[in-house]
C-alpha cells in the first residue's frame, strides 16, 4: 500500500517522526529535571525579580536577573515547547553566565490550544515594549535586546526580530541580535504535521508567523545552533534560516553541535569554555561572564 506525501518527499508518519522532538531522546522528562534543578538552584543562587506582570494575562509574566553594572544589555531568552508545554521556571539555568554582563529576562506566555501563535507573538512583543520602558531600571540598556530562543522560542523570537517596531511607537528596532537554538522557522510543514492538531495553522498563519519569510529590516547578527543528534528537519530549519539571514547580506554564524540533541543542546551555555557559551557572550559583548559553577556533569 503506498503512503500519500503531505509535504515535499514525507508521507504522514515520516513527517510527524521529523518532529518528534521527544523520540531522539530515552527520556524527555530526564530533561527537563535537569533544567528544573538547575534553573532551582539559579534562583536561589541570585535571587532574580519573579513573576513581574507585563500585561494583564494570566500568562503575561516574566523574570528578571537585574545587573549590577549600568547600560548593560539585555538578554531575553524564550522557552520552546512546541508552544503548549514547559514555563519560564524551567530555564532559570539559561541566565548564569551572563549575569555580569546582561540584565537577563526569562517570560511566560500563553500556551496552545488555548492560544493561538498570533496571540503568543502579541504576548512577547508586549515583553519588548515592557522592556523598552523598563529595562533601565534594572541596568538594562532598552536600546540593545538580545534574543535567545530555543525550538518554539526560535519561531517567536525570529518574528520579533523582524517586527516593524514603528508600527508599535518606538523610533527603531531594540533588538540587535538573535540566538536561534534548534529553532522553528518554516511553519509550512509545522502545519501539515500533527503538531498542527494544537497549533491549528492555516497556509495564511503559517506565512505570517514563519521568520524564513520575514527577516529583519536592519542588519544584526544571528548565531544559529541545531544538535547532532536531532532530525533532518530540525537540521534543515537552522541551516536554511542561516542561508537566507547571509542572503540579506546579515552575518550568521551556524553550527550542528557535536553530540548534542534537541534538549541538551541549552545545557551547554552551563559549561565554562563551551561554544555556544561563548557564542552568547559574543552577541552580548559578554566579557564579564560569570563564573558559572555547574552541577552537570558529563554530557547527558
Amino acid at each position: 500500500m503506498e503512503c500519500d506525501e503531505v509535504w515535499k518527499t514525507f508521507d504522514q508518519e515520516r513527517l510527524n517522526a521529523e518532529y518528534n522532538a521527544s523520540a531522539t531522546v530515552p527520556s524527555f522528562e530526564a530533561y527537563v529535571d535537569r533544567w528544573r534543578r538547575e534553573s532551582d538552584r539559579v534562583r536561589k543562587s541570585y535571587g532574580p525579580r519573579t513573576n513581574i506582570p507585563y500585561g494583564d494575562g494570566e500568562f503575561q509574566r516574566l523574570d528578571l536577573f537585574p545587573v549590577a553594572r549600568d547600560g548593560a544589555p539585555v538578554l531575553l531568552y524564550l522557552h520552546g515547547g512546541f508552544w503548549w508545554r514547559t514555563s519560564k521556571d524551567d530555564y532559570s539555568f539559561f541566565a548564569e553566565p551572563f549575569l555580569n554582563a546582561a540584565a537577563v529576562a526569562i517570560p511566560n506566555y500563553s500556551l496552545a490550544p488555548a492560544a493561538t501563535l498570533d496571540e503568543m507573538l502579541a504576548e512577547m512583543r508586549s515583553v519588548i515594549l515592557w522592556l523598552h520602558a523598563n529595562a533601565e531600571q534594572h541596568n538594562g540598556d532598552p536600546g540593545r535586546i538580545v534574543i535567545c530562543g530555543h525550538s518554539a522560542g526560535g519561531q517567536l523570537g525570529g518574528m520579533l526580530a523582524a517586527t516593524d517596531w514603528s508600527a508599535h511607537g518606538l523610533t527603531r528596532n531594540p533588538i540587535v541580535a538573535m540566538c536561534g537554538l534548534s529553532g522553528l522557522y518554516d511553519l509550512e510543514p509545522i502545519r501539515h504535521s500533527n503538531i498542527n492538531e494544537w497549533l491549528h495553522l492555516d497556509e495564511e498563519t503559517a506565512r505570517r508567523n514563519s521568520p524564513i519569510l520575514h527577516l529583519p529590516r536592519v542588519a544584526m547578527p544571528l548565531v544559529a545552533t541545531v544538535g547532532e543528534f536531532e532530525t533532518s528537519e530540525f537540521q534543515r530549519q537552522t541551516l536554511d534560516y542561516a542561508v537566507v539571514w547571509r542572503e540579506c547580506g546579515y552575518p550568521a554564524e551556524c553550527e550542528v553541535m557535536t553530540g548534542r540533541n534537541h534538549y541538551d543542546l541549552i545545557l551547554d551555555v552551563l559549561e565554562p569554555g563551551s561554544r555556544l557559551r561563548a557564542s552568547v557572550a559574543g552577541l552580548i559583548g559578554g566579557d564579564y561572564l560569570t563564573s558559572g559553577s555547574t552541577s552537570l556533569g558529563a554530557r547527558g
